[in-house]
């Protein structure tokens, strides 16, 4: 008597074989992310540049960070476990929630970022070692509650490996870039919405999951860019 065929894909088995080919590729990532339609963010980009009359630099693409470098031992010690990996797939084609615009500095009004940044334009010219910061512009992303919990209790899992408290972590705080002056800041939470920018109604969606990953020469050495940075890549996990 023929044996029986079993569809592997009836028991879920090519799931959960994806679902392990992508942990093992977040092993070698530095930062897990999901993308979000670029399109999206430049409305809100060009939003801001009219209402405040400045031009803002941005990254070309748009993504809200899941586990960040600062976190990355969640990563490479393989604390995603398959479980989590059908959560996280799930939010590709999901919609977006923005609780508003927040900037760093926090709750400046336009005259107020006007003000700022003439300040640091003057301090440079008083002293030239003055390294200015600029205004930072982000969306304050609020992922599904069992996404975020997860995500906290990863960052708490990570955080009990340390006896050190100096060296704990911050919980993940999602959010997308919109644009900034001079770049990217990260030196105040990007949970605080500035009250001063209203924001659009807009209905966007997340896409594919990405993993932010090392350029490396054929030799398997890093690749570094002019400032000595190792260059990254996106790849879809």
């Amino acid at each position: 008597m023929p044996e029986e065929y079993i569809d592997p894909k009836k028991f879920g088995i090519d799931s959960q074989e994806k679902e392990r080919k992508q942990i093992e590729s977040l092993k070698d990532a530095n930062t897990f992310a999901i993308d979000v339609p670029f399109e999206s963010v430049q409305k809100m980009k060009s939003g801001v540049e009219t209402q405040l009359g400045i031009q803002l630099k941005d990254r070309g693409e748009a993504h809200v960070t899941l586990i960040s470098p600062t976190h990355g031992k969640i990563l490479r010690e393989g604390m995603i476990t398959s479980e989590d990996m059908q959560k996280f797939t799930k939010l590709a084609g999901s919609q977006i929630e923005f609780s508003g615009i927040g900037t760093i500095p926090p709750n400046l009004d336009a005259e107020g970022i006007k003000k700022y940044l003439e300040e640091e334009e003057e301090q440079v010219k008083i002293d030239p070692k003055f390294k200015p910061k600029g205004v930072s512009f982000f969306a304050v992303i609020r992922l599904p509650e069992a996404i975020q919990s997860k995500l906290d209790h990863l960052v708490d899992e990570l955080n009990a490996t340390q006896t050190d408290p100096k060296k704990h972590v911050k919980h993940i705080e999602p959010h997308v870039t919109i644009g900034f002056t001079l770049k990217d800041r990260f030196d105040s939470s990007k949970t605080v919405v500035n009250e001063n920018l209203p924001i659009d109604n807009q209905v966007t969606r997340f896409e594919k999951l990405v993993a932010q990953k090392p350029k490396k020469n054929p030799d398997g050495s890093i690749q570094k860019g002019p400032d000595g940075n190792p260059l990254n890549e996106y790849v879809e996990v």
